[in-house]
């Protein structure tokens, strides 16, 4: 009778072991699992912030102009697209050196495809940083280097007083006032002037 109960004490102790080994186990995988989960959230939500183009322009108070008128000129979804793009983007300041019958005008539904060509020739395919940009210029050789937009057409950049300048095709020289504002397809540089191809 002992000997009974003695085995069956083991027994139950056994299982008691067993038990709480294998709620061990459960609770060591469910801080895996939680783990994994935040791990997970971490990077989706990294991924989330970081914005386009469009939405870094946007969120700029120096730049109301533009962000009208690329909505005016069809060319968000663009933008917003994979690229990536470079953007010379002019200030409010900038646009306001454009009369503002002009301005108005540019931006009235019938004059769509002109103000596309025009915010066009302030886009270069690519991601072109400063520094990037000054290398170019720098083993140019020249002096200066071209860059293609995304309408094909021609902006002469090249250093002057210590500042990257663009000349465009009507020969006027526009400076870059700030550099490498980053977005997720690409960087903006700020321009104090309108980018004219002709």
């Amino acid at each position: 009778m002992k000997i009974t109960k003695t085995i069956a004490l083991a027994a139950f102790a056994l299982i008691g072991l067993t038990a709480c080994k294998n709620e061990t186990e459960k609770e060591k995988e469910k801080e895996i699992s939680v783990e994994k989960e935040e791990v997970i959230t971490t990077d989706e939500q990294s991924a989330e912030e970081e914005e386009d183009l469009v939405a870094v322009i946007g969120q700029s108070n120096k730049h109301t102009t533009l962000a009208a008128a690329l909505e005016s000129a069809g060319l968000v979804a663009v933008l917003k697209s994979e690229g990536p793009y470079t953007i010379f983007a002019p200030t409010n300041e900038a646009f306001n050196k454009i009369p503002k019958e002009k301005l108005d005008e540019l931006m009235q539904p019938e004059q769509k495809e002109t103000l596309e060509g025009i915010l066009s020739y302030h886009v270069v395919p690519g991601e072109i940083s400063a520094d990037k940009l000054t290398s170019l210029i720098q083993e140019s050789g020249s002096g200066s280097y071209e860059l293609v937009t995304a309408n094909d057409g021609k902006l002469k950049a090249s250093i002057k007083d210590n500042a990257v300048v663009l000349t465009d095709n009507t020969g006027t020289e526009i400076k870059v006032t700030d550099v490498d504002r980053e977005g997720s397809n690409g960087y903006i540089h700020v321009i104090d002037g309108v980018l004219m191809r002709e």
